[in-house]
């Protein structure tokens, strides 16, 4: 069963050794679940163990790291001090419809004019200031070097594109095989550690990267909805924050990929000080500095552009090391493949994106299919 499965991990990745020293997670496994009376593993279960396993080395590797970053000698300490501050980020664009739904309908018009119509409006206002606000980000930080998307809808860091060290690998495809063996203690890949190395000698600005892309910058519909529905049945939110749409603070997003603490560091007094008055820290959180995963720092703005009409609109920016933000990518899809039901849940997982239209529901033939292939799959025991 599935509880089964998950406590039996848990033992599992805690009596887990050196890589060396580890075995096939599945035989362990078999043993705890044959003394508890369950039924033999699946292939798909061993598949998911090993995930899990692997996720929680990813996230032993983050908290090492995140530890060398705030052990850096002439940074460390600034990092780990970027205060963590509170305060307002209502969206003002969608603060002035308040009254707007009491003209037309009671509480159930209440309900979908927030979550359709605002929710749909904050997204047009995050796109009209989608261009503005990647040029405001490249004029402020002028040696960056931007992620290149993929066709797959992939992001790579630009000198692995141009060396082609990066061939686009899907994770579950590199887990397939359920062995804690095949799965390294340091699971980042060996062109980021070497494009962190050659970096060095170049200014802090050219030890960052630019995450801006209307595919990921811009939250999809579903997304933002979602957010809006769980703000109006919060118990911290009350009917003067009606439209809930207006908590929403990051309908526009980017990211700044650091490879050190003085690269994150200065990039963050870039961000607060440095934009000339069309970005204002409204709030900031430092999960690096409070220990918590996945040990970013992300900030709240107003950003407003003389070329956009109507009041700013409340962006997020994320600061990550590069380290750090290659492992949370890693380990998010270790996550994907540990809590899927079936195989074809993790690809699908992976190919929803912000803008991409969502895969069609699959047909009864389709489903008969794939069920023929778990059985196929699931004949005989794994060696």
């Amino acid at each position: 069963s599935a509880p089964a499965v998950a406590a039996a991990a848990g033992a599992v990745a805690a009596a887990a050794g050196p890589a060396s020293k580890r075995r096939d997670p599945s035989r362990p496994l078999r043993a705890l679940a044959a003394k508890a009376g369950d039924a033999p593993l699946t292939r798909f279960e061993e598949l998911r163990l090993a995930a899990f396993c692997a996720r929680e080395r990813s996230r032993a590797k983050m908290r090492s790291l995140a530890g060398d970053l705030k052990a850096d000698a002439a940074f460390g300490r600034a990092v780990s001090d970027i205060g963590t501050t509170t305060g307002k980020a209502d969206q003002a664009c969608v603060a002035a419809f308040a009254d707007r739904a009491d003209v037309c309908g009671g509480d159930g018009f209440r309900a979908f004019f927030d979550e359709e119509v605002c929710a749909t409006l904050l997204r047009g206002v995050a796109k009209a200031h989608l261009a503005p606000f990647e040029a405001r980000l490249r004029a402020l930080f002028p040696r960056v070097d931007p992620l290149v998307e993929s066709a797959a809808g992939q992001f790579k860091f630009p000198h692995a594109v141009r060396d082609k060290e990066v061939k686009g690998a899907d994770l579950p495809a590199s887990i397939q095989k359920a062995s804690v063996d095949s799965m390294p203690d340091d699971p980042t890949p060996p062109h980021v550690k070497r494009g962190v190395a050659l970096r060095r000698a170049l200014s802090w600005q050219g030890r960052v990267h630019l995450k801006c892309a209307a595919s990921v910058s811009v939250k999809s519909h579903d997304r933002t909805r979602a957010k809006v529905k769980a703000y109006a049945s919060s118990s911290g939110s009350s009917e003067k924050d009606y439209p809930y749409a207006k908590l929403v603070s990051d309908p526009l997003r980017a990211t700044l990929i650091c490879d050190d603490a003085e690269a994150l560091d200065r990039a963050w007094w870039t961000l607060k000080e440095g934009s000339g008055g069309s970005l204002e820290l409204l709030r900031a959180k430092n999960k690096l500095g409070s220990d918590e995963m996945p040990f970013n720092v992300h900030g709240n703005f107003a950003f407003s552009d003389p070329s956009v009409a109507g009041p700013p609109v409340v962006v997020e920016i994320q600061l990550w090391s590069t380290h750090l933000f290659v492992l949370n990518d890693v380990s998010h899809w270790q996550y994907e493949v540990a809590r899927a039901e079936r195989f074809g849940d993790v690809s699908e997982t992976r190919t929803a994106r912000a803008d991409v239209a969502p895969r069609p529901a699959r047909t009864p033939e389709e489903k008969d299919e794939s069920s023929r292939r778990d059985r196929s799959s699931d004949d005989g025991a794994p060696s």
